[in-house]
């Protein structure tokens, strides 16, 4: 089915459906914090392209021989952490392939830590969605990844959202 390309504004672009800019200088400074193993955040508002960029980003790395897991966490302020641990899992098995223990966020960093011949890239969108009974929990293990990056798969973390994960933790406090 042949689809007329229209204007969209009401989520991800579909580039095939929806016209799109290229954003090709942004796109390629995108890649370069990828390729030097950069965990790197964009806040800006809604319905900027966010969203769809980092969507493009990720189909252009998978063709470079990056696995991509992109999830969107808009909605998860009031499930348990658990939940989260538990779809977290989910979304990094079918992306990456590999199975994750969702007991507790150090068992989920252990089994990253575990696959060290793989590029993974993981984009968290909507970064500000998830609760905070555990969002310090869940930055201080992206952080503990990101020191230890060359050890493991894990090369790049890209949280995304329209405000600053900062004030997030100030007024979750």
């Amino acid at each position: 089915m042949q689809f007329k390309k229209e204007f969209n504004s009401s989520g991800p672009n579909i580039p095939a459906r929806h016209y799109t800019l290229a954003r090709a200088a942004l796109m390629a400074k995108g890649k370069q914090l990828v390729y030097n193993d950069r965990y790197f955040t964009l806040f800006a508002p809604r319905q900027s392209g966010k969203s769809t960029f980092f969507q493009m980003l990720g189909e252009q790395l998978k063709t470079e021989g990056y696995k991509v897991c992109y999830t969107n966490f808009e909605y998860f302020h009031t499930i348990s952490e658990a939940s989260f641990l538990a779809d977290l899992a989910i979304e990094m098995r079918k992306a990456w392939g590999i199975e994750v223990d969702n007991s507790d966020f150090v068992t989920l960093a252990q089994s990253v830590k575990q696959v060290d011949n793989q590029k993974f890239v993981l984009v968290v969108d909507e970064v500000e969605g998830i609760s905070a009974a555990y969002l310090h929990t869940f930055l201080h293990t992206i952080r503990g990844l990101y020191h230890s990056r060359d050890n493991h798969s894990l090369k790049s973390v890209i949280l995304v959202g329209v405000r600053n994960i900062t004030g997030t933790m100030q007024g979750a406090v």
